[in-house]
């Protein structure tokens, strides 16, 4: 197996960070700091966990479990 040890990674020019046109994968546990920002799907398998959830059009299948319901507008239960 390779090894990669760096203190820093920059794009060519040292001006910013690199870009991976051909992605990235990451095997194990991934950590950041600070926001990620995802342009594009986002496509999960597994359990997802939040803290606090905000949405717009959001759909909910299967069995849910809510402890406070509050709605504005017009909603189907």
């Amino acid at each position: 197996m390779s090894q990669l040890l760096v203190d820093d990674i920059v794009n060519k020019d040292d001006t910013g960070s690199p870009e991976f046109s051909k992605g990235v994968r990451v095997t194990g546990v991934g950590t950041f700091s600070s926001d990620l920002e995802v342009a594009g799907n986002l496509n999960v398998t597994g359990d997802i966990t939040y803290d606090e959830v905000s949405g717009r059009n959001l759909s909910i299948s299967g069995i849910t479990t809510v402890k406070t319901f509050g709605a504005t507008g017009i909603s189907t239960v």
